[in-house]
């Protein structure tokens, strides 16, 4: 079997026996969503690489320990999560402009007029975004941005299903209460709510920081 046949929790273990060739896929797989994430969290490109490399430096560190309790996804994120969180605690005073994938706002076809209105409204979406408490701000954009089941979500925080619930819906209103003052009432409504209720992910491309 080629390796690309393999599940994430054989390749980890195949890894954990030796098999060098089966981290370098398991890297190959996630590598794109996870770096995007995390440059969504911490709004800083470098930084965002580093702690990339922290993620999959500890996931060999932990491969022989490694118990499929639950999806291999879910185990790699929380790691990235938790370095996510200790980074932003301690760097809670910076502030950069907070980016979303390309194709976040959904693309059709527009006028001149609306696409400036669009670009107006991305702006001041992300960076309301970008201002949001830390536990709202990493729950709405695994749910919301990743598209990650509640349940998911729950299980990379470590915390009940209902309290993301929560932490989504205040982000959601916290969103509303901040955009209200730049956007009018329709505009809003498609910034915040419709925008959300996407049945696809957001188009996954590279993220550029903004200095």
């Amino acid at each position: 079997m080629k390796l690309c046949e393999f599940t994430d929790h054989q390749l980890i273990v195949m890894y954990a026996h030796g098999c060098e060739s089966a981290f370098d896929e398991i890297f190959f797989r996630h590598h794109k969503s996870l770096l995007t994430f995390l440059i969504q969290m911490v709004r800083d490109k470098e930084k965002a690489r580093e702690l990339l490399q922290d993620t999959f430096v500890r996931v060999a560190r932990s491969a022989a320990a490694y118990e499929p309790k639950a999806k291999f996804s879910t185990w790699l994120f929380r790691i990235a999560t938790n370095l996510c969180l200790t980074f932003l605690k301690r760097e809670s005073g910076r502030f950069k402009l907070l980016q979303f994938p390309v194709g976040y706002i959904d693309e059709t076809q527009k006028t001149p007029f609306d696409e400036v209105r669009d670009n107006e409204i991305q702006a001041s979406f992300v960076k309301a975004v970008s201002e949001l408490k830390i536990d709202l701000r990493v729950a709405f954009v695994l749910h919301e941005v990743h598209q990650f089941t509640y349940v998911k979500a729950a299980s990379i925080l470590k915390v009940p299903e209902g309290t993301v619930k929560i932490r989504v819906h205040r982000a959601r209103k916290e969103l509303q209460r901040r955009l209200v003052k730049e956007l009018d009432f329709f505009e809003i409504e498609s910034a915040v709510s419709s925008k959300l209720d996407r049945k696809k992910p957001p188009v996954v491309n590279e993220v550029t920081e903004e200095k």
